[in-house]
């Protein structure tokens, strides 16, 4: 079984620095849904909506053109899934720099060694449109 997981694996097309990018350009069109005064904001802030958790926005550090951020639910004492991203204001492009505090999805998969820097890349800013995607769907208002 291992055997057939690992082709499988192996056989996934690598990721370019142009689908990362795209991904890039692609989060930043989406931050600007979810929060449209994103570039204004100089404190935390919380998302309303009625039938789900608070969804919060911390802000860690902002510059005429970055920002890093914090996106995540609170349960009890824990934030999940705390997506920390940084906003290329100028460039407008956003970066995914960790989930929970981790740099790379699936730390623990037996393949992991097998990716790229650039497809760990790839899989976190994926893991963040999927998350936007269901912010948004979820109408969420800052």
């Amino acid at each position: 079984m291992n055997d057939i997981i690992k082709q499988l694996y192996q056989s996934q097309q690598g990721k370019t620095y142009n689908q990362l990018n795209e991904l890039f350009e692609t989060n930043y069109a989406k931050i600007l849904k979810l929060i449209p005064n994103i570039k204004k904001i100089k404190n935390d802030c919380i998302a309303q909506q009625h039938q789900t958790k608070p969804l919060y926005l911390f802000l860690e550090e902002r510059t005429k053109y970055t920002g890093v951020y914090t996106l995540t639910h609170r349960f009890d004492n824990i934030n999940k899934p705390d997506i920390r991203f940084k906003i290329y204001f100028d460039a407008k492009l956003v970066e995914t720099l960790s989930i929970c505090n981790d740099y790379k999805i699936n730390q623990k998969h037996q393949f992991l060694n097998n990716c790229s820097d650039l497809e760990q890349k790839w899989e976190l800013n994926y893991f963040l449109e999927k998350w936007f995607d269901y912010c948004l769907n979820q109408q969420y208002v800052f």
